[in-house]
């Protein structure tokens, strides 16, 4: 991925699929967002112990996350992942919190 161009959702979730091992981490990707929804910030360990994958997946669907602008990767040390609350994001908690 080249930080410089944008991407489509389409092309994001393309990326997601790990070619060499003929499998997906789409079901790991959207687990992520339950596990971010309720997050401020995490380190990358945070999230793949959460999901129990690898660190190659885990970089991956941090990647395509970051590429959505969900999360946005903070300048402190050791590397931390600022979860992006929109408005979007937002709407959709209070409507669960209503049903």
């Amino acid at each position: 991925m080249q930080k410089d161009n944008e991407y489509s959702f389409d092309e994001i979730v393309a990326m997601l699929p790990d070619k060499r091992k003929k499998r997906s981490v789409l079901d790991k990707f959207l687990s992520s967002l339950a596990f971010i929804s309720i997050q401020n910030s995490f380190k990358v360990v945070d999230i793949q112990q959460y999901l129990k994958i690898g660190y190659g997946d885990t970089a991956r669907i941090i990647d395509a996350l970051v590429l959505l602008g969900v999360i946005e990767k903070s300048d402190e040390v050791p590397i931390k992942y600022i979860v992006r609350k929109s408005a979007i994001v937002e709407e959709m908690e209070a409507d669960n919190v209503k049903d």
